[in-house]
């Protein structure tokens, strides 16, 4: 049903500004040819190209500065000669300007806020080593601050700006390299050569990993990297002088995935790519037309040309301005920047939306669901205590914890009225699993030939499924088929008859039975949640029907979570913005809770299954107590993004919530709360920008949390710990080629004996891997005690659905992860360390004088290469002929 979606960004459409929100007054005057875009933008600045100076200057704006200019812009006076390309850093609040020119020069500018009002800078901040030909491109690192990559005849250069030094060097290309592009997350680089070539480079390993056919034609091309994709796409020319749009998969260069011909004009096509919308923007050098093409992720077309734009003058250059630069309250997703010869005229690409309202909050004047009230009282109470604070005697102290600069201005006015300040100081913590290492096992344990995996899963499933038995993972087609396959049983699958579980309709998510290996549970998009059982041994044949179907939302359910500790108890959440408990026994739902606005993003049972946590798209944490309200007891602010999340408890006392979602610049982010003031968070850490949501791993034995993301090739770990800073980070997994997801076993599928803390599933397009997660440890021999604490043993109920709805409630057993043969770490004796007594005589007795240092080792020499004056030679050992034998 892929064919009838449609995207939310293709209705998109160009709109040029109006006249007066121009850039005029410029005189951009004649350029000269580079392969550079002669324009570039950050969110509050621009650089362009400007005839005066002999090419060597570039004008520089303000974005906020439009319309008709009394005099003439500032000039940024950089270089001898034609500028070639500038490019803004995506850091140091986007001031930090890179150029390079046809003197053979790379030079960074520190440029003011206010270009129009302060002096631009006379000289640069650094300027790198002169090269030995013109340079071509410059472009920043896009997610490591202080490196640039540049181009320079044949090669191209990555350096180190805080040393001003080069790092690395990639060569291999046969002629002018014309454009390069990085990966989003920076590991990879793609280069376009006029050697008609397309090259993938590792830049810390200064090899090309890939080589294939480029354009055939002679013209300038230029190639970009689609975002975290394993693709790039470029525009060139063809043998017959046509423009071209070419998609490849950089694992396989030798054929590309599409190719697309757009016209026979001879302006170099400058491709804008947003990898959060998906759209293509193509804009040529020296003609008025832009297009707009939708970028898929797999099928066939990749491209779809969405709309061609008539611009009214010819392009002497196109920028795209960053996305935190877009007027978001008139829904605008891209903005190009085109250079013209006396002008620069924004184009904005529009979605029409019906209205843009924003609405106030609305509050409950119930005082017990006035969670907001709550949070104000204690707010008030942190103002009545800094007030008491104004009367302490100038003679009393404050000590001031770690978690004071969360106070904000309570603390300000604290410090004013207080003379003496005294600091309490917190040794830093350091985790013991922060040299924790992913290793993949040995490919004997895979699953290969995996067929029809479903690539579209949606936000809230993980995607696969793992228990000590089997593992299961959804197929694409029709019906909702989820394939099941034992894990114990490596191999390689067949091309076609794999058995499966058929559920009718869409699967939207589905969840395995922690009581009962040969139990999954399954939300459907036909509005029912279906358990199904899996027979002794696993599939043999297609399931078409479930062993139990438990219907009662009014809308399809979106998420299934089974209880911790008692059998029987499944949740569902909704479309419908309500959370059921059923009793799996009964097949009745026993609880409804209720409250939420908007979509649920995630919910959580905690590790007691007393409560359950939710997330929604309203960005709003809500706390439950199921047996006691259907409605929450707290609430507060979640993450700013609404792309998704995931909640989940941790702590050993389940004292902690901790978020994985998104900032508003769709930056990941992990967020801890405290799980009884949901009003504020404790901490939390920014990842990078990435479209896919981080699904956590929590091990409550530990405290150790591992993050893995669709089409990602990174495991994030951290370690969550109740006391401050609350979040460690540790080593990440890094994998050559990017999951689809990973699963993770419980703890009797880990080999202590190897200081193995978890062990993964991982699933990628063709393959189930099996990955080791371990700590480096020297006396491996030994039982690491301090890293395996006693463990719950979450495969075995702790209570019965009745009695869990009845209010009872009762903890999981425990038992030791120690092999009975194993001594541990802690009951070895220590040795006291011997002191040693200075002895002067000794020492004199050890002294030796160089030549006799030079005796001893001459003669260490001689007696290990030993007398060989009595050993026979090799020839003699060997066996000889009689002296006739060698006549005729």
């Amino acid at each position: 049903m892929n064919r009838f979606k449609t995207s939310k960004y293709r209705n998109a459409g160009a709109k040029p500004a109006k006249r007066e929100n121009w850039y005029l007054d410029l005189h951009i005057g004649n350029l000269k040819l580079s392969c550079g875009n002669h324009i570039k933008a950050s969110t509050s600045q621009m650089a362009f190209n400007v005839d005066f100076g002999g090419g060597g200057s570039l004008g520089v704006l303000n974005l906020d500065d439009i319309g008709r200019r009394d005099k003439a812009p500032p000039y940024l006076q950089c270089h001898t000669d034609f500028v070639s390309d500038m490019d803004f850093s995506p850091f140091f609040d986007e001031s930090l300007l890179a150029t390079c020119s046809y003197d053979c020069s790379i030079k960074l500018w520190k440029l003011p806020k206010n270009v129009c009002t302060e002096n631009v800078p006379s000289s640069p901040v650094s300027v790198l080593p002169i090269q030995p030909n013109r340079v071509e491109n410059v472009i920043f690192h896009p997610t490591v601050s202080e490196v640039l990559g540049s181009s320079c005849s044949k090669t191209v250069t990555i350096w180190d700006l805080e040393k001003c030094q080069q790092k690395y060097e990639l060569s291999g290309h046969a002629d002018v390299v014309q454009s390069f592009s990085w990966k989003a997350d920076g590991s990879l680089l793609a280069t376009s050569s006029k050697d008609k070539k397309i090259r993938i480079f590792d830049p810390r390993a200064s090899t090309c990993s890939g080589e294939g056919s480029g354009f055939s034609g002679v013209k300038d091309s230029r190639v970009t990297w689609l975002g975290h994709r394993n693709q790039i796409l470029g525009t060139g020319f063809s043998v017959a002088r046509q423009r071209q749009i070419v998609v490849w998969d950089i694992n396989n260069l030798t054929l590309p995935l599409e190719t697309l011909n757009v016209d026979s004009n001879t302006g170099i096509l400058m491709p804008f790519y947003d990898p959060d919308t998906d759209m293509l923007l193509l804009a040529g050098k020296g003609d008025s037309s832009i297009w707009y093409y939708e970028v898929k992720e797999s099928g066939n077309p990749y491209l779809y040309q969405v709309s061609g734009e008539m611009v009214d003058f010819q392009s002497k250059g196109i920028a795209s301005v960053p996305k935190c630069g877009m007027d978001v309250m008139s829904c605008e997703v891209m903005r190009l920047l085109q250079l013209t010869p006396n002008a620069i005229v924004p184009i904005s690409y529009i979605v029409p939306r019906k209205v843009i309202i924003v609405t106030r909050k609305k509050v409950s004047l119930h005082p017990s669901k006035n969670t907001s009230n709550e949070c104000e009282q204690k707010q008030g109470l942190k103002s009545i205590k800094s007030t008491s604070a104004e009367k302490t005697p100038p003679s009393k102290t404050l000590e001031l914890s770690s978690t004071t600069s969360q106070l904000g201005e309570d603390t300000v006015s604290a410090k004013q009225t207080v003379s003496i300040v005294k600091k309490t100081y917190t040794s830093a913590k350091t985790s013991k699993f922060r040299h924790i290492e992913g290793i993949a096992m040995h490919k004997n344990n895979n699953i290969e030939n995996i067929r029809n995996l479903s690539m579209s899963t949606f936000g809230e499933c993980d995607g696969l499924l793992v228990n000590d038995m089997f593992v299961a993972w959804l197929l694409s087609g029709p019906g909702g088929q989820i394939a099941v396959h034992p894990l114990s049983k490596p191999c390689r699958l067949p091309d076609t008859g794999l058995p499966m579980i058929q559920c009718g309709s869409t699967v939207m998510d589905f969840v395995f039975d922690p009581f009962n290996n040969h139990r999954i549970a399954a939300a459907c998009e036909s509005g029912s949640v279906s358990v199904w059982d899996i027979p002794k041994g696993g599939l043999v044949d297609i399931i078409a029907e479930p062993s139990i179907k438990l219907k009662g939302h009014h809308d399809k359910p979106t998420i299934v979570r089974y209880h911790p500790t008692a059998s029987n108890v499944l949740a569902s959440a909704s479309a419908d913005l309500t959370i059921k408990i059923w009793d799996i026994c009964t097949m009745q739902c026993v609880i409804t809770l209720q409250g939420h606005n908007e979509q649920i993003f995630s919910f959580c049972w905690s590790l007691d299954g007393k409560h359950i946590v939710s997330v929604s798209r309203d960005k709003k944490i809500r706390l439950y107590e199921p047996r006691s309200s259907t409605t929450c007891t707290q609430m507060g602010d979640g993450p700013e993004g609404s792309r998704g999340a995931r909640v989940f408890w941790a702590g050993p006392k389940s004292e902690l919530l901790v978020l994985s979602g998104f900032s508003r610049s769709s930056e990941r982010k992990l967020i801890v709360y405290n799980s009884n003031n949901l009003c504020e968070p404790l901490q939390s850490v920014s990842l990078e920008v990435a479209p896919s949501i981080l699904i956590p791993w929590y091990d409550d034995d530990t405290g150790v949390v591992l993050l893995s993301g669709k089409g990602d090739t990174v495991v994030f770990g951290f370690e969550l710990s109740p006391e401050p800073p609350y979040i460690y980070e540790l080593s990440h997994y890094r994998t050559a080629s990017p999951f689809q997801a990973v699963g993770f076993l419980d703890k009797r599928s880990i080999d202590v004996r190897s200081v193995e803390v978890a062990r993964g599933v991982k699933l990628t397009k063709t393959n189930i891997e099996l990955i080791q997660f371990r700590v480096p440890r020297v006396k491996m021999e030994y039982f690491q005690d301090d890293l395996y604490p006693d463990t719950k043993i979450k495969w075995e109920p702790a209570l019965s659905s009745k009695e869990w709805f009845s209010g009872k409630n009762n903890q999981l057993k425990t038992m030791s992860l120690k092999p009975a043969n194993m001594e541990s770490l802690t009951d070895i004796p220590k040795e006291a360390p011997s002191t040693k007594k200075y002895d002067s005589t000794r020492e004199l007795q050890d002294y030796k004088s160089d030549e006799q240092k030079k005796e001893m080792l001459v003669t260490a020499m001689v007696e290990k290469l030993g007398n060989f004056d009595e050993d026979p030679l090799p020839q003699d050992l060997m066996e000889g002929v009689e002296d006739d034998e060698w006549d005729d």
